[in-house]
């Protein structure tokens, strides 16, 4: 859009100069250095000596000097060609058009030579305007893809994070289910080894077996005593029924 902005405005003011066939050799070589300037497949020196050749004809053929400023908006974008130009030559060479339009300024009527600078200025200024753009762009691509990965990176990582974040809990969940039912073990075997003992004891203080002191009132009530305070009063329950039991049947028997 820029050229063709350029070339409209160089085809005016080719309308202030004397018609020849000049002209149309000017339009048609500018047309075709503009053009090959960008096709990425021509090394890039060969486009940039095709670009410096019509500048140089332009010192010897001032008819040439009328589509100048549509070859000044490439003259400006050597960098791009030249990367490894030292800028102290790059600028040297991006201007280099300016020079043919000073020697050919008496050649030219002055309303037209001033046109051709004016329409040169403007093409360097388009030409600042789209390499900075350009660069905006790429430089607001790159950021983007790096933002993109910074982003899939912490949201892998945080993924990861609640992961362990969920392994750590079961594994604290399951730590402390064990924790409750050793405890709950090692209670309830101190509770019955402590009952037990205290049977045995008490067998032992009031003489004999406890199936043959079962109707005896003394001992029920400090078994019972001993089983609340052993917290294990069902299971004594159930040792004193069955002891009653088993004394009624063998007081039957005869035994």
């Amino acid at each position: 859009m820029d050229k063709l902005v350029l070339l409209l405005l160089c085809t005016y003011s080719a309308t202030l100069l004397p018609f020849s066939a000049l002209s149309v050799a000017a339009i048609l070589t500018a047309l075709s250095v503009s053009a090959l300037f960008e096709v990425e497949i021509i090394p890039r020196h060969l486009r940039a000596v095709l670009l410096l050749c019509y500048t140089a004809v332009c010192i010897f053929l001032p008819s040439f000097l009328v589509f100048l400023p549509l070859l000044s908006y490439d003259c400006f974008r050597l960098h791009g060609l030249l990367p490894n130009l030292a800028l102290e030559l790059l600028w040297p060479l991006r201007l280099i058009w300016i020079i043919p339009l000073l020697v050919g300024f008496f050649h030219l009527r002055v309303m037209a030579a001033l046109l051709l600078i004016l329409i040169g200025a403007l093409a360097c200024f388009m030409a600042w305007r789209s390499d900075y753009l350009a660069t905006t762009l790429t430089r607001y691509r790159s950021n983007r893809d790096q933002l993109s990965t910074a982003f899939k990176k912490l949201e892998s990582k945080n993924r990861d994070l609640e992961e362990r974040q969920s392994l750590e809990l079961r594994l604290a969940t399951l730590a402390e289910r064990n924790r409750i039912a050793r405890e709950i073990h090692d209670n309830v075997g101190h509770l019955l080894t402590r009952s037990i003992l205290q049977m045995e004891a008490l067998q032992v203080m009031q003489g004999g077996s406890l199936e043959n002191n079962t109707d005896n009132p003394r001992l029920s009530a400090q078994f019972g005593s001993v089983a609340n305070g052993s917290g294990l009063t069902p299971v004594t329950d159930g040792l004193t029924v069955g002891s009653q039991q088993f004394g009624s049947a063998a007081n039957g028997s005869g035994l």
